[in-house]
């Protein structure tokens, strides 16, 4: 798919360029010292969003995710 869509790097490549989106996770402590944490991922760069668009996928892996965590 990729090939078709014009792009014709090799795996390194791909995994290098893919690998610049990331998955951020914050952590605070709410009044009963239970923590939340929120995940989130990053905004894909050009050549993230280019990969993502010739495999027909979803540019976000997830929507921002809240956890609470009781102790």
């Amino acid at each position: 798919m990729l090939k078709e869509a014009g792009i014709h790097y090799g795996w390194d490549n791909i995994v290098r360029i893919m690998n610049t989106q990331k998955a951020v996770s914050a952590t605070v402590k709410d009044k009963e010292n239970n923590d939340i944490i929120i995940r989130k991922c990053s905004r894909p760069d050009q050549e993230v969003l280019e990969i993502y668009r010739a495999l027909k996928m979803s540019s976000i892996p997830f929507v921002a995710r809240k956890f609470l965590v009781s102790h």
